[in-house]
């Protein structure tokens, strides 16, 4: 089953993305040789690689947990702000008459 041009387009819409018809067509190939690839990956046994691949072997990991709030440090050492933001100096410049950016 190969991704359609209608398809894609859907997709590049729902994604508030945009791409010109040649990319888009650029793109399907891509998809398709993709799928072609995973077709010819279904032909072998994988049977004995299932290991590598298994939630188990990511169970001797350690607890993903925070060891310090590195946020409330940073806003803590911040020479201007409150308890949840940091005032940093501006970046863009505007005229003084209409504030217009420039």
């Amino acid at each position: 089953m190969s991704i359609t041009h209608i398809e894609i387009t859907k997709l590049l819409e729902l994604s508030k993305l945009q791409m010109k018809d040649e990319e888009i067509v650029k793109l399907e190939k891509e998809i398709s040789d993709i799928e072609k690839f995973l077709e010819v990956l279904k032909e072998f046994n994988m049977e004995e690689t299932k290991h590598f691949t298994s939630i188990k072997s990511f169970e001797s990991l350690r607890e993903d947990k925070a060891l310090r709030n590195l946020e409330a440090e940073a806003i803590a050492l911040a020479p201007e702000g409150d308890n949840d933001f940091v005032e940093v100096p501006g970046i863009l410049k505007t005229q003084e008459k209409n504030h217009e950016h420039i």
